[in-house]
């Protein structure tokens, strides 16, 4: 520590990675702030932005494809449909959909 700043070397290497702790009083008042410091270069960032990108990119065209053939599914289903009559109020419409059905239980003890 440099006075309020913590002061690095120029470079920083993986030893300087780790959790630091910086405490400061003031009568009987304390505060205490850790600080995690780690060290990674360019190269690292770069493959890690990378990652990140193909990783989300690969998942949003999952979700397009998925959403694709549903939809496609959906379509060619509904070319098929059998479209049922207007609901007419007639009685020959009512006695071509009215049923009945009678169960006949017979039982023996």
């Amino acid at each position: 520590m440099d006075g309020v700043a913590m002061v690095f070397q120029s470079k920083l290497t993986g030893q300087d990675e780790g959790l630091y702790s910086c405490r400061a009083s003031f009568y009987h008042h304390t505060a205490t702030v850790n600080i995690q410091v780690e060290v990674t270069s360019e190269d690292k960032q770069f493959a890690l932005a990378a990652v990140i990108c193909i990783s989300s990119a690969s998942a949003l065209i999952l979700i397009l494809v998925v959403t694709l053939w549903v939809w496609c599914k959906r379509q060619n289903r509904s070319q098929y449909k059998v479209k049922k009559p207007a609901v007419t109020e007639s009685k020959e419409y009512a006695r071509m959909v009215s049923y009945s059905i009678v169960l006949d239980i017979k039982s023996t003890v």
